[in-house]
């Protein structure tokens, strides 16, 4: 803990601030590097310490991505008790000793400093207070660091539009040169659109026009670019057409394809990670942004890389240019380009308030980037933020935003097709696509790897498959706050009192339902002792029969109340899958639920079966299913 005091840290609140009489009290509150209280807290999963955003993330920088606990440190929301003690803090407002007198609770001090008329302007380039009705004169008239720059930015722009010019004038003579040419062969006398332009009057900006408006900006140009871009980069794609239909780039088999053969090769050098970038222009002026304006940003690392590329794809000469031009021709459906009107279609589902809540983030996103890239198109945003919130890659155990450069074009596979593979080559470094079976030519090419439920097609793909063995249905558990054990159940949970979320599939194998059971075993048990000789966070053993039968009464409930969520029952929504009526995005939200409601109705079948042998009601030779009899034999020291 030695290095946090080389660097300055200011997100903090300092603990003078605080009105308390119990001034120890604040020290369950100070971030553990700035040693102030916390401002913007997340936490490490790992070792479940809270720090201020802004410091994790600085020493982080400093400290190979490591926590400040020597954990790896790995992201995760403040603590809902976290957020309720530092909600019932009241703050003195930052600008107090400038005369300001207002105290405030922790959530509302940070609006009201915003618009404080005592707050001091600190100046960017003395670091003097300034305030802030003093801004502008300041800048202009007495501060000579910012006159300095001000001279310096010119003499920038100055250099900048001499190159510029020169530029302008090379290309210039390269285009008359060019339009002479054909013209003495012929070509414009016989082509009407080009017989109209005149090398003396024709505007060096309409010629630029109509060379983009033939090669650069058709999907034709995008892609011959793309070609010539991903041949310097040693990506290797001789088997593969990309093909433009249907608005979008697709892959195709180039040639019949054999099991083993490659499609393509990515090496590991060309993929675009977070970690890459970590540190650039992007990065920082996001953080500067987002901590001077009080904003919290729910996914740093991703806004970060978002940026990013959209400020390479902004430049006139960014090496990434050919593969970010093909934007936005690819990706463009996700759940978050569904309207309300399609999503209505899941309400009842845990997605429909995920995407909901994810389209306010992209907002917010949004409204983040364009002040940051003031000229950047929506559409081009939409296919960038698609990239990388829904169509990054996990690379080993790496915590990274990773996307690898025309394996983002190919979509998911179904389940059972199992076409590709995927894999890392130690020798080559870099990822593999290669034919799983016999391919035959101008068939679409798709990454069996993806192992999606339709949950997760749907958000990332806007896409669905029907009878999805990787479909899930998720399932919150909460402790009982009238529980008189709840704090020692807490405590075996390493102090943990948020929900606990489990995604089930359809299937009773103790691979699938062990772990949920164990934890709900723990809930509903009443017994201290029988806690401490039985529960294990991954133990698959019942602690009494009395318990288990709890456990599946409660189970049952859960299961019954998520089915009541929906609006429509199983049946109807066959009956609308089977109709005209609905969009197809509408079909998948439908999809989505019914898939749902499916592995919910098998669960509670099985758990009628288990109440029915629990209460002695049915014997279990009468049960055939492997994954039932694994369960039983899993409870057979209370069923004995």
């Amino acid at each position: 803990m030695q290095q946090e005091n080389n660097f300055e840290y200011t997100d903090g609140i300092e603990i003078e601030r605080c009105v308390t009489n119990n001034t120890s009290a604040v020290d369950e509150f100070l971030c553990p590097i700035c040693h102030k209280i916390y401002y913007s807290p997340i936490s490490c999963s790992k070792c479940e310490n809270h720090f201020c955003r802004f410091c994790i993330t600085e020493w982080q920088k400093k400290n190979s991505l490591k926590c400040p606990f020597s954990c790896e440190f790995k992201e995760r929301p403040s603590s809902k008790l976290m957020n309720t003690l530092l909600s019932k803090l009241s703050i003195r407002c930052k600008n107090n000793d400038n005369g300001c007198n207002f105290v405030g609770p922790y959530e509302g001090i940070f609006k009201h400093e915003k618009t404080c008329e005592f707050k001091n302007f600190s100046c960017s380039y003395c670091k003097k207070a300034v305030n802030t009705d003093q801004k502008t004169k300041h800048l202009e008239n007495e501060c000579l660091l910012s006159m300095q720059n001000l001279i310096i930015t010119l003499k920038e722009d100055v250099k900048k539009y001499k190159s510029e010019a020169e530029m302008e004038k090379s290309n210039r003579k390269e285009l008359e040169e060019m339009l002479r040419k054909l013209k003495d062969n012929g070509v414009i006398d016989n082509n009407p659109r080009s017989n109209s332009l005149k090398v003396n009057s024709i505007s060096q900006n309409s010629i630029f026009e109509e060379m983009n408006s033939q090669n650069n900006l058709t999907p034709e140009g995008k892609l011959k670019s793309f070609y010539e871009w991903m041949l310097t980069r040693g990506i290797k794609f001789k088997n593969i057409d990309i093909i433009f239909q249907e608005n979008e780039f697709m892959v195709f088999a180039k040639d019949n394809l054999k099991k083993g053969d490659e499609i393509l090769f990515i090496p590991k050098s060309q993929m675009i990670a977070y970690s890459q970038i970590e540190g650039s222009d992007s990065s920082k002026n996001l953080l500067k942004y987002t901590a001077f304006n009080g904003i919290t940003v729910k996914n740093t690392q991703k806004l970060s890389l978002v940026i990013f590329l959209l400020s390479e794809k902004m430049k006139n000469n960014s090496s990434l240019a050919p593969y970010l031009n093909m934007y936005p021709h690819f990706n463009q459906q996700t759940s978050l380009s569904f309207d309300d009107n399609e999503l209505h279609y899941l309400k009842g589902s845990a997605l429909y308030e995920e995407i909901r809540v994810s389209k306010e983030e992209m907002k917010k996103d949004w409204q983040i980037t364009r002040e940051l890239l003031k000229s950047v198109k929506y559409s081009d945003f939409t296919s960038a933020y698609y990239t990388v919130f829904n169509k990054n890659f996990k690379v080993g155990q790496e915590n990274d935003t990773n996307i690898l450069p025309l394996l983002d074009f190919i979509l998911p596979d179904v389940p059972e097709n199992k076409q590709t593979i995927l894999e890392y080559d130690k020798n080559l470094d870099g990822y593999r696509l290669i034919a799983n079976k016999n391919i035959l030519k101008n068939r679409r090419i798709f990454n069996s790897n993806l192992k999606f439920s339709n949950q997760e097609l749907i958000t990332n793909y806007g896409i669905t498959f029907e009878n999805n063995i990787f479909d899930t249905f998720e399932v919150y558990l909460f402790f009982n706050d009238f529980d008189p054990l709840i704090n020692y159940k807490i405590e075996i949970f390493n102090n943990r009192d948020e929900p606990f979320t489990f995604k089930l599939r359809n299937s009773f194998a103790l691979d699938n339902i062990g772990q949920f059971l164990s934890y709900l075993r723990l809930i509903e048990s009443s017994d201290k002792n029988e806690i401490k000789k039985s529960f294990g966070f991954y133990t698959n053993h019942a602690i009494n029969i009395n318990n288990e039968k709890k456990v599946f009464k409660k189970l049952e409930l859960i299961l019954k109340s998520k089915l009541k969520n929906y609006e429509t029952d199983m049946n109807q929504d066959e009956n609308l899958l089977k109709s005209n009526t609905l969009s197809l995005n509408q079909k998948h939200c439908v999809f989505v639920r019914y898939s749902e409601k499916k592995i919910i109705s098998s669960f509670i079948n099985f758990v009628e079966v288990v109440q029915n042998i629990l209460n002695k009601t049915i014997v279990r030779s009468k049960m055939n299913s492997i994954e039932i009899t694994e369960y039983l034999k899993s409870i057979e020291n209370i069923l004995l």
